[in-house]
């Protein structure tokens, strides 16, 4: 996971309030989804993955019958359907990407590469946010590995999707390509926050040397 901060835009807010005062409003609105893919780079903000084949305007917490929870900005995450689908309401509270700049150190994707490939997915919560740290880890494992016979072939395409990735940042590791390497961790790149965390555990010479200009 990585840091998305939201732009503040009142006209935004206002057109929800708007809707959220019709008996079939909707918060799906063009400007709000387009404002939406800008903030969060076209990214679901759980798995990263740039490229997803079902996307949605998720609630990061549940509105559960709350009008206003429902339609409001702060409370609209740009998501995939894999991901929205399995968090569901099983899990809250949950780190908050668009508030937390270091959350991609509070969350660790380990690729084991050999002899098969795996992800671990290992939590390291700051003081006070142990319980978000807890359920948030809990779900990206879910996302990662799922138990239903679709969910599981969905988790299948995206951990192939992963290792792809974290294969081309090796590479161009090997090659001393620090340009590539620098293009892979900012925050619009795929799996960023994954191969922040790659970097610094295994590469901590060359995450000093590049960490600097990373963009959020």
């Amino acid at each position: 996971m990585i840091y998305f901060p939201k732009t503040q835009r009142e006209d935004l807010q206002e057109l929800l309030d708007q809707e959220e005062k019709k008996a079939n409003g909707s918060y799906r609105l063009e400007e709000v989804i387009e404002q939406m893919s800008l903030d969060f780079h076209r990214k679901c903000y759980l798995c990263e993955d740039s490229e997803p084949t079902g996307i949605q305007m998720e609630h990061f917490q549940l509105h559960k019958g709350d009008i206003a929870l429902r339609f409001s900005w702060n409370n609209l995450f740009f998501s995939c359907s894999h991901c929205n689908g399995i968090k569901s309401d099983g899990y809250f509270p949950l780190l908050d990407c668009t508030q937390d700049e270091r959350i991609w150190e509070q969350v660790e994707i380990a690729v084991q590469r050999f002899p098969k490939f795996r992800l671990e997915v290992k939590s390291n919560p700051f003081a006070g946010q142990e319980k978000s740290c807890e359920n948030t880890i809990k779900l990206l494992r879910r996302i990662f590995e799922s138990n239903t016979p679709l969910q599981k072939r969905q988790a299948e395409n995206l951990r192939r999707k992963i290792l792809r990735d974290d294969v081309n940042l090796i590479d161009a590791i090997s090659r001393n390509d620090e340009e590539r390497v620098l293009a892979m961790i900012q925050a619009s790149a795929n799996f960023a926050g994954m191969h922040r965390r790659t970097l610094c555990r295994e590469y901590s010479r060359l995450w000093e040397r590049v960490s600097f200009s990373t963009t959020e």
